[in-house]
């Protein structure tokens, strides 16, 4: 491995993983000649998406979970688009209010077997998506893409020489876009007029190494929204966070000034491509392995234990005296709400309500943050302690067609898997089970 940050950005420009510790790299530099194939992919799928197999109606959802959802939520967001919803969770309240008649879905999966995706895909499916109206982005001869042509359904092959989160401008970012209104032009336009020349790719890496200091457990990331609320910042934080939160280093995303400016509608095609770059140097340079993400999958591995036996609720209010007295030392702290999408709002604000007592603090709706900031949190600075919260459901349980459990279960195995996985790497982890989240910030005092 270069320890020369020049070579290491000359290395990566060719498309060499020399530069990078592990042998994930090897597999995983697509997103380098993302520029190069921009234009005829983003044509290409309009073709497919508007004029091969139109899309039979205005409002389209996407089922996804990390990279293959922050990428829809930022082309949403910076469109306006009141046409496009993205559903990443499985929140049993979430998942009963979301109307799956009349309405185009694409289930995203590089994998194809992501729980939250492919249990949301069944349950839609038996209230009342029509598989005309389903399109499936997934890596070739994955399951999903087995399940799409069985029904005839319309299948879109990712990139799989890029990880999920940096693939925002292959299928996953692009197909998205164009559902939420987005025309060939317009993205285009955001792109790469002129290219992308070496001098100044190896200026955004150096300059981004140069930006962290390899000596520290925790570096800082200041984001100018919070995740939900801004533009590309729910997907800024999961390349962040997934890419550097390991080997118990990491760049920890968090609310502050001066702030970093997310990618912008003007040029949100160049500002993906240039973060990429950054936080790949970022990695590299307090040396980690940007392209994998060890400690997610392992918790994933947890839930299906998980969910042997139905999940039974009891309220938690109780908050350990030892623990709090590391929560008040730690390096930072993680509220983790497993809750339905709506209380987005909430959980920023019960955030800026704890966050006079703990200054540094992030803030995530579980399940989403598990393939975004649970890797940083598992897997990165081992000073980080975590306020688990679970808010009770309201509805009633169901089970999901072909399986033996009920979002009810899916969600709560999810959020003890996690504390366990937590407990395993070492976190201290503060559980709550309430009624409503207004119940929180008393338990610390505010």
């Amino acid at each position: 491995m270069p320890t020369n940050a020049d070579t290491a950005a000359e290395q990566l420009w060719e498309g060499s993983p020399a530069a990078f510790l592990g042998d994930t790299a090897r597999h995983s530099l697509g997103w380098v000649s993302h520029v190069a194939e921009f234009e005829q992919r983003v044509t290409e799928l309009d073709q497919r998406w508007h004029r091969d197999r139109p899309a039979r109606h205005e409002r389209t959802i996407v089922l996804g979970m990390g990279g293959s959802a922050s990428p829809a939520s930022m082309f949403g967001a910076m469109r306006g688009s009141t046409t496009l919803e993205v559903v990443d969770t499985s929140n049993p309240d979430t998942i009963a209010a979301v109307d799956f008649h009349n309405v185009n879905v694409i289930a995203a999966s590089k994998s194809g077997g992501t729980i939250e995706t492919v249990t949301t895909l069944a349950w839609a499916l038996a209230h009342g998506l029509e598989t005309r109206d389903l399109s499936i982005i997934t890596d070739p001869g994955t399951s999903l893409a087995e399940l799409a042509t069985s029904l005839d359904a319309a299948l879109f092959y990712g990139d799989p020489n890029t990880g999920g989160r940096f693939g925002a401008l292959s299928p996953m970012g692009i197909l998205p876009a164009l559902a939420a209104g987005w025309s060939v032009d317009e993205l285009l336009e955001t792109s790469f007029t002129g290219g992308v020349e070496k001098d100044e790719f190896v200026e955004w890496f150096v300059r981004a190494a140069q930006s962290v200091d390899s000596d520290r457990e925790i570096n800082w990331f200041s984001l100018e929204h919070p995740p939900r609320t801004g533009t590309g910042e729910l997907w800024l934080e999961q390349l962040v966070a997934e890419s550097t939160g390991k080997d118990g280093r990491g760049v920890v995303p968090v609310l502050g000034a001066p702030a970093q400016r997310a990618p912008q509608r003007a040029s949100v095609a160049r500002d993906v491509y240039k973060f990429h770059v950054e936080i790949a140097a970022m990695a590299w340079a307090i040396g980690v392995d940007p392209f994998n993400q060890p400690d997610v999958e392992g918790a994933k591995r947890n839930v299906f234990g998980q969910l042997a036996q139905p999940h039974v609720w009891s309220d938690e209010l109780h908050v350990p005296l030892a623990d709090l007295d590391r929560a008040d030392e730690a390096g930072y702290v993680a509220l983790q709400v497993f809750a339905p999408l709506d209380h987005d709002a909430a959980v920023f604000s019960l955030r800026e309500r704890l966050a006079g007592r703990f200054p540094k603090i992030t803030a995530a709706l579980g399940p989403r943050f598990l393939h975004s900031t649970g890797q940083l949190h598992k897997g990165g600075p081992a000073s980080m302690v975590a306020i688990q919260v679970q808010v009770k459901p309201t509805t009633e349980p169901q089970r999901i067609s072909g399986r033996h459990f009920s979002f009810h279960d899916l969600h709560a195995a999810q959020a003890h898997a996690d504390a366990v996985a937590l407990r395993s790497a070492g976190r201290t982890v503060i559980e709550l089970r309430v009624e409503s989240l207004d119940q929180v910030a008393s338990l610390f005092g505010h």
